[in-house]
């Protein structure tokens, strides 16, 4: 397989595994995760990539058209990812600011990372053979 169309699919699965994990972790209201915190869309963009990924010939990148799109798509989601992050850290503050524990959780960073490597992947689509 090439390397683009993995680094898409592990960036889908590692944005999936990150929406179960805790965006913002507070005794007062509890853990958020991705699913709770709406960091969901950011996960269906790299989704639709990371299937993309699995169609056509696995051997080569993708096709001169979609690498553009697949570069938008995850750039779009990279953007999303790093809204919820400042999101969760804005309401970590907040929480501070009424004298409550609040941190962010690792999910916020995950989904950035995995955004991060969807970007790459789709970047790298732009090679079309295995070397």
């Amino acid at each position: 397989m090439h390397l683009a169309r993995l680094t898409l699919v592990a960036s889908a699965a590692a944005a999936a595994v990150a929406l179960i994990l805790p965006f913002l972790d507070s005794p007062l209201i509890g853990d958020r995760n991705g699913l709770t915190a709406d960091a969901w869309p950011a996960a269906v963009l790299l989704a639709v990539t990371g299937v993309a990924a699995l169609l056509g010939d696995r051997r080569e990148g993708f096709p001169v058209a979609a690498v553009p799109a697949a570069a938008i798509i995850n750039g779009a989601a990279l953007v999303f990812s790093v809204a919820k992050l400042l999101d969760a850290l804005e309401a970590a503050d907040a929480l501070h600011g009424l004298g409550a524990a609040a941190a962010v959780g690792v999910g916020a960073w995950a989904l950035v990372a995995a955004a991060s490597i969807g970007l790459a992947g789709a970047a790298l689509a732009a090679s079309r053979t295995v070397r």
